[in-house]
């Protein structure tokens, strides 16, 4: 694991690997620390590694065609995002934030690469990853067509809430 990893997060892209798979692609990953207020990348850069957050909480925005910023999610430690760069190298289809202090564990794309390459079950992550987006996004969709907006605030109160409660 990498150095000064005390404590174990469970991210769930990450369940389906043994311990062996585990260690090596934290192995492989690279920690790094933010301030609160720091974006971690920008909408429209070019993307070539996907973030396992650590500590922290980050705001994931959007600007829509007006200009205005959109957060469309808040998400915690465990989480993952910029998987979709594992893919190829896309531009950035959102910016994120740092809400507090937050530290990842950075992969590359051609680390990613070269873990599948020597264990084969890894592309399992990438699986799991995109599968979690696509389940989380309906249920977006789903809220938004079918709830009346102060269900849907209140439903989102109650998931940061409980977010930042365990983080």
């Amino acid at each position: 694991m990498p150095s000064g990893h005390t404590r174990r997060v469970d991210w769930a892209i990450l369940s389906g690997l043994d311990d062996t798979e585990r260690r090596a692609v934290l192995s492989r990953a690279t920690r790094r620390r933010y301030r609160s207020g720091d974006s971690l990348f920008h909408q429209g850069d070019p993307g070539d590694s996907v973030h396992l957050l650590d500590r922290g909480h980050v705001a994931v925005q959007v600007v829509d065609p007006r200009g205005t910023t959109v957060t469309l999610d808040v998400l915690a430690p465990g989480s993952a995002f910029g998987e979709q760069s594992l893919l190829a190298e896309p531009r950035r289809t959102a910016s994120v934030v740092a809400i507090g202090a937050v530290e990842t564990l950075v992969l590359r794309r051609d680390e990613f690469t070269d873990l599948q390459r020597r264990h084969p079950s890894v592309t399992g992550i990438l699986v799991e990853v995109l599968a979690a987006q696509v389940r989380r996004l309906s249920e977006h969709l789903l809220d938004a067509h079918t709830m009346p907006a102060d269900d849907r605030v209140r439903k989102q109160l109650r998931r940061l809430a409980h977010s930042f409660a365990d983080g």
